[in-house]
């Protein structure tokens, strides 16, 4: 255990070396409250937390998380464009995207995030979610009402003071935006009140979890 925590330690020195500051300094400059964080890691007592890897990767981007924490090897840095870090969310009713710290992180390669910049694990209603919806992680990506294509897509909606997960479907002919429930059967589709969105984040790509 001695052995395996003097090697997060080493990782932090690397990163103190290149940024050339003192503990002290280097803690506050990466926005811990004191730099005892660092020196239990120092001593053995912790490990290299998500939050503290967070911190020190916004500052210093070429150090990765997975590196920070795990001690991965350099191929992450080499295939590092290939690969998306995402913030995971685990409840997507009530947390403020992206401003609230994730409860975990998502890598995925950079083809199938599909300019996601947050995911989140649906948790509907049992009863209200269909089958395609069930057990998934929904990756999301901001979207201006404006733009919206033409056609049917699914959106994170935070509107009228209610967030909603529906389709969003934009008539080609009259210009109108519908809002559609996960099951149409049982919603009558609404004219979109264009001034009520708060805000508005598309879903761009699914994970299956079986």
């Amino acid at each position: 255990m001695a052995k395996q925590n003097s090697e997060y330690w080493q990782r932090i020195e690397k990163v103190l070396k290149y940024a050339d500051m003192s503990t002290n300094y280097f803690a506050k400059y990466i926005g811990l409250l004191r730099g005892e964080n660092l020196y239990q890691i120092k001593r053995g007592n912790n490990k290299i937390s998500l939050d503290v890897a967070r911190k020190i990767h916004e500052k210093f981007p070429r150090f990765s998380i997975s590196w920070l924490m795990c001690g991965e090897s350099e191929l992450m840095d080499e295939y590092r464009d290939a690969l998306k870090i995402l913030p995971l969310y685990h409840d997507m009713w009530t947390m403020r995207f992206p401003d609230d710290s994730a409860d975990e992180q998502l890598v995925i390669s950079t083809e199938a995030a599909n300019g996601a910049q947050f995911a989140a694990s649906y948790n509907g209603n049992p009863m209200e979610t269909p089958f395609y919806l069930r057990d998934t992680i929904l990756l999301f990506r901001k979207q201006s009402i404006e733009t919206i294509p033409t056609g049917s897509g699914l959106y994170l909606i935070d509107y009228k003071g209610e967030r909603l997960l529906r389709f969003l479907d934009r008539n080609a002919y009259t210009d109108n935006i519908l809002i559609v429930g996960l099951v149409p059967e049982y919603q009558a589709p609404e004219v979109v009140d264009c001034a009520a969105v708060e805000s508005l984040w598309q879903v761009c790509a699914t994970i299956k979890r079986w």
